[in-house]
This record gives structure tokens, C-alpha cells and sequence, in this order.
């Protein structure tokens, strides 16, 4: 795979997981996982710890927006 492609990969992946992070739909924990787990491919977020991810999975939940 070539870096271009590497790198539109790892854009497209990324908008996607912070988007389900930012709806609430998964936590930092996963979101950070997720990023993690696609760095094998991307070879980017490639400096995400595994402290850095069991951090996150002990932080409280977000805060949800209650929609009217």
C-alpha cells in the first residue's frame, strides 16, 4: 500500500471513529482502540500506549446532550 493510500485510509478511519465517539455511540477507551488497532495498517496513531487506552477505559462517561 502506498503512503497516499495509507494516509486516505487512516483519514477516512479516523473521521469515522471520532464521529462515533463524539455521538456517544462508543468511549474514548474504544475510539482509542480503534485508532490503535488501525495503526498496524496506517502505520499512523502509531504512538497511542496500551497506559494511554487503560487510562481512558477508567475515565467516567461523557456527559450526554439531552435533546429536546
Amino acid at each position: 500500500m502506498t503512503d497516499i493510500e495509507k494516509s486516505d485510509i487512516a483519514g477516512k478511519n479516523s473521521d469515522t471513529i471520532s464521529k462515533a465517539e463524539e455521538s456517544g455511540l462508543v468511549s474514548r477507551y474504544i475510539a482509542l482502540k480503534e485508532l490503535k488497532q488501525q495503526s498496524k495498517v496506517t502505520g499512523i496513531f502509531t504512538n497511542i500506549t496500551e497506559e494511554d487506552i487503560d487510562e481512558a477505559e477508567n475515565e467516567p462517561p461523557p456527559i450526554q446532550k439531552m435533546s429536546k
